[in-house]
């Protein structure tokens, strides 16, 4: 089928792809472990952008992909997951006839290793620990100086914005955007913050405000953010503010600062701050917290609570029982698919009071499992055939 992309492709002046996950990599009820798209995707993108330079990808998932092709394609147009009206959408995004005035809500990472939580998250069962603390999506890229994909705010348009005039009175921050192009559009603006001094503990600067507006070509019109303490204050006991000079920036994309800021002063009200030495990398940030990355260890003592997920590494029972239900699954639902993948991950999720409930099993099927598993295999026996 990629061969028969190819020759297509050579044949025709523009190509558009539609790509992106399929229900079996993404659906509720279970966890993505990567950020890839199906090799076969990558594969056919490559191949044909290599036939025809003027391809233009539509990605159609519901969070962040790796586009390792990103800088081979014309350009990219990213869906979402848009429901039943949306092929008429991607016709008229795709023609002209709608402007595309839509902007990534969060950063897109060159791959899914450099995401600070990448090294913990959700490596220990079904327990996720937030580690990065407060440096989530841009405020870690940036403070870290990591390259990324797409950063947070990005989107074309088939119109151009002109930011100007921006200053600070009566503790409002006002700006003024132009609509400079050919075509109507929408525009995000985005209002960020930021703070004197590298030693407070805090991101680069913060998102502190924004507002989406229309304007026609040619039309104009002044933006007003509203200034005030939780503008400038960081949490500790309370929200606390530093004294000294904030930067107000304001643009249309977190990396893409389109004025060079207006200072602001701030008073100061109860200093507190963590020191934080040059730019630390994700394993000093989690040392810095007191937390290592959890180790696969045994959970004992197990108790009637524990999981199957939990409890399987110690009790041959459960082990069997998993995969006897896993080939049940397997032959009902097809190995592989959504159906298949939620029933497991609902299975391993479930404690052991829950299996033998839903089993119907009498006496103390759970308390025995959960008494072999701790070794405790005499009281183990005895539970597994004392009856009510």
């Amino acid at each position: 089928m990629v061969n028969h992309a190819v020759e297509l492709a050579k044949s025709v002046k523009k190509v558009v792809i539609i790509s992106g996950l399929p229900d079996t990599a993404e659906a509720e009820g279970i966890e993505r472990s990567d950020m890839k798209m199906p090799f076969a995707h990558n594969r056919l993108i490559y191949e044909v952008a290599k036939a025809n330079p003027n391809v233009a990808v539509v990605l159609c998932c519901g969070s962040v992909v790796e586009t390792p092709w990103a800088d081979q394609v014309k350009s990219i147009l990213y869906m979402g997951l848009s429901g039943q009206a949306g092929a008429g959408a991607l016709v008229n995004l795709l023609s002209g006839k709608a402007n595309p005035s839509g902007k990534l809500a969060e950063t897109w990472p060159m791959q899914y290793e450099d995401c600070p939580s990448a090294e913990f998250y959700a490596k220990d069962g079904k327990k996720a620990e937030y580690l990065e603390g407060i440096y989530v999506g841009y405020r870690y890229y940036e403070k870290a100086g990591k390259n990324v994909r797409f950063p947070f705010g990005a989107g074309l348009s088939y119109t151009e914005f002109a930011y100007d005039g921006l200053y600070v009175k009566d503790n409002k921050a006002y700006i003024t955007i132009t609509n400079t192009g050919s075509r109507f559009g929408g525009e995000p603006v985005l209002m960020y913050i930021h703070a004197p001094g590298d030693e407070i503990h805090r991101p680069v600067r913060e998102l502190k405000g924004f507002e989406k507006i229309f304007l026609a070509p040619g039309e104009k019109r002044e933006v007003c953010f509203e200034l005030d303490e939780r503008s400038f204050a960081v949490w500790y006991n309370g929200w606390k503010v530093y004294a000294g000079n904030y930067k107000i920036q304001i643009g249309s994309c977190e990396a893409q600062i389109q004025l060079p800021g207006e200072i602001y002063q701030s008073q100061a009200d109860q200093g507190w701050y963590q020191t934080l030495q040059g730019t630390p990398d994700r394993a000093d940030w989690i040392r810095t917290l007191g937390r290592k990355p959890p180790n696969e260890t045994s959970k004992r003592p197990y108790t009637i609570n524990s999981s199957v997920e939990d409890i399987e590494q110690d009790s041959l029972i459960i082990r069997l029982m998993m995969k006897y239900f896993e080939n049940l699954q397997a032959k009902t639902s097809g190995k592989g698919t959504v159906e298949y993948k939620v029933a497991i991950r609902g299975a391993k999720e479930s404690p052991l009071r829950n299996v033998q409930n839903s089993m119907m099993i009498k006496g103390h099927f759970a308390q025995a499992i959960a008494d072999i598993a701790n070794k405790k295999y005499i009281r183990g026996f005895w539970n597994l055939i004392r009856l009510e």
